[in-house]
């Protein structure tokens, strides 16, 4: 036995029958439901269905509206300036000075380590800082000369330590190195860090 609203056409039915003000209760609920036992039960469940539309609405839109602010906290906390705590500050002058004393020895060995300890110094800086990516290239990607100046400068002093890194017998100059290392020192210093 097929119910009363199991086909689209006794559901336009009822919905007709309903506008209409017939007895469109009974159609649904059955001839023993008496409409005077609740005269506005259809209006009810009307509004109760729309209350809960509204209801699933709502915490759609507010779980994108999370999602948006989420978005708005991740890129204010890449555009504005970071915190270095005063601890990291002075372990970040030791290593410098370590690095600086490599550079100031003149062999290529010690030369080529001074650049890829301050590429990897500056690389922790930026990653501490909240900066994210698989490499440093990905983080170097995100900051601009607004945030560092001498972004430039930084980049040249990477590509110098991934050819140090990559190629086995690749020649460093000491004026090379020491303007590898001076790129990284400013950008310490204009992160006052250093």
């Amino acid at each position: 036995m097929m119910g009363p609203l199991q086909t689209l056409e006794s559901a336009y039915n009822w919905f007709i029958d309903f506008l209409n003000g017939n007895n469109a209760t009974a159609a649904v609920f059955g001839d023993n439901f008496s409409e005077t036992s609740d005269p506005f039960f259809v209006y009810k469940l009307i509004v109760g269905i729309v209350s809960v539309i509204f209801f699933i609405l709502t915490i759609f839109f507010l779980n994108k509206a999370n999602a948006l602010w989420r978005i708005k906290q991740w890129w204010h906390a890449f555009s504005q300036p970071k915190f270095i705590p005063p601890t990291r500050q002075i372990n970040l002058l030791n290593e410098w000075q370590i690095i600086e004393g490599r550079v100031n020895k003149g062999d290529e060995a010690n030369i080529k380590l001074a650049i890829i300890e301050a590429d990897r110094l500056f690389d922790d800086l930026l990653k501490k800082i909240g900066y994210f990516g698989d490499d440093m290239g990905a983080r170097l990607k995100q900051i601009s000369r607004e945030q560092i100046p001498n972004i430039d400068d930084i980049w040249n002093a990477h590509k110098i330590r991934n050819q140090i890194a990559h190629q086995a017998n690749y020649h460093v100059s000491q004026s090379d190195a020491k303007r590898a290392v001076l790129a990284y020192e400013k950008a310490f210093k204009q992160l006052d860090v250093l």
